[in-house]
């Protein structure tokens, strides 16, 4: 009986042993994951209450995860005009503004289309920011600007109620640029200076009639892995252009039928081979930024100008978006000023962001701690953050005139001086 006993205490004391190690363990895993959060992700902030869908799609494996993100994100070409009113229509206007930038060697393309007014109910999903929450909305707005804000609420209301043929006509359109350099080397079967395209738009027959009376298409960039919708239609359109992307941006293009992409910058070798032939071509060099595994952003720098795409939001005097000046930003009979309004006092100013220049999501989208990244395809890593600082400090390093935004911009044909650029770089990040 002694025995026994002694054999009982003995398991009791080895279990209790077993049981204090793993609790030891437990709580030093926890508050190692405290110190790396606060030394590897930078900003202290409340995770919004994201919707319950969203969180059981965060836990899901990897493996079963990916795929449906993929189904789900797949490349869908908005609407413009011509869509809506039909090509043969006198009264569809013309979709692009085509602007020179640098006399025969950079021009930017304004391309106008229909925005797809789901897509802000889903940004809302995600963010746990509501675009229609009037009060919420305007305790970020100050007292000069809530009438004007209040009316572009009114105006968003109005909208959620026409016909697409309605909003065409009001000229109620979104927009982005497409950005178009000529290289100094010539396309050996054309003849003509090759053309790098940054962030392509729609190849309707007028656009590509045009690029083809200014060179020939040999690049087509995607700068940033959310920004696919045109590429899939753009490489078809040009057969022979060589395609720059991430790979995430080739993984969901290729799903639908794109072919694969020429060069992915995302890895090592290809960005070398990239740039070694951009350099034998006319001396543009694109800058991956490592680290950003939200968008994967890339910048092109050529003839003394920087191309950039969902790198820059707000402007270092966190008072509006970038690109955009004061009486632009204020002007309420501007319609393209009145959603730059709603996004910046829903998703940036006041108590919207936690940094004053970049929207809420960009913020969770770089913290590897947050729910919000189990929608993302890929997660960042404690390092991330540290990576993407030290690539956007060879950014602000580089030597250039101007800045050339995919967004934005307002309608000036200069683009951002360097060192603005670089103030906004630095405030945003």
């Amino acid at each position: 009986m002694m025995k026994e006993e002694k054999e009982f205490n003995a398991a009791v004391v080895t279990a209790l042993t077993v049981v204090a190690a793993t609790a030891y363990l437990v709580c030093r895993k926890r508050n190692a994951d405290k110190s790396t959060r606060e030394i590897g992700f930078p900003i202290r902030y409340d995770h919004p209450n994201l919707p319950l869908p969203i969180r059981i799609i965060g836990k899901l494996p990897k493996a079963i995860r990916a795929p449906n993100l993929i189904k789900s994100s797949q490349p869908k070409p908005p609407k413009d005009a011509i869509d809506v009113l039909g090509k043969n229509d006198p009264s569809a206007p013309d979709p692009y503004d085509i602007v020179s930038i640098e006399e025969g060697k950079i021009w930017r393309v304004k391309y106008h289309f229909l925005a797809d007014l789901e897509k802000a109910a889903g940004l809302e999903a995600i963010t746990g920011k509501s675009f229609t929450d009037a009060n919420t909305i305007l305790a970020n707005v100050p007292p000069e600007m809530k009438d004007i804000v209040a009316a572009d609420l009114e105006l968003q209301k109005r909208q959620l109620g026409m016909t697409q043929q309605e909003r065409v006509e009001k000229k109620y359109l979104s927009s982005q640029n497409m950005l178009v350099a000529r290289l100094d080397a010539k396309d050996e079967e054309s003849g003509k200076e090759k053309l790098l395209v940054y962030n392509p738009c729609r190849m309707r027959p007028s656009i590509m009639e045009w690029l083809d009376g200014v060179g020939t298409v040999s690049y087509i960039v995607s700068g940033s892995s959310a920004h696919t919708n045109q590429l899939c239609q753009a490489s078809e359109a040009f057969p022979k252009a060589k395609i720059v992307c991430a790979e995430l941006a080739e993984m969901k293009c290729t799903a639908i039928g794109m072919r694969n992409a020429d060069f992915v910058y995302t890895k090592k070798e290809d960005l070398k081979s990239l740039n070694a032939a951009l350099a034998n071509d006319g001396g543009a060099e694109l800058h991956y930024v490592e680290g950003d595994t939200f968008t994967h952003a890339a910048l092109v720098l050529v003839h003394g100008h920087l191309f950039e795409c969902d790198l820059i939001y707000g402007r270092h005097c966190k008072t509006r978006m970038a690109g955009t000046s004061k009486e632009q930003f204020e002007d309420a009979n501007r319609f393209s000023s009145a959603s730059e309004r709603l996004f910046w006092y829903t998703l940036i100013a006041g108590t919207a962001s936690y940094t004053g220049c970049s929207p809420t999501y960009r913020v969770m989208g770089m913290d590897p701690r947050s729910p919000f990244c189990g929608v993302l395809l890929e997660c960042p890593k404690d390092d991330s953050c540290s990576r993407m600082a030290g690539s956007l400090r060879k950014v602000i390093g580089l030597k250039f005139d101007a800045a050339l935004m995919v967004h934005g911009g307002g309608d000036a044909p200069a683009g951002i001086p360097a060192e603005e650029f670089k103030k906004n770089i630095d405030a945003n990040w």
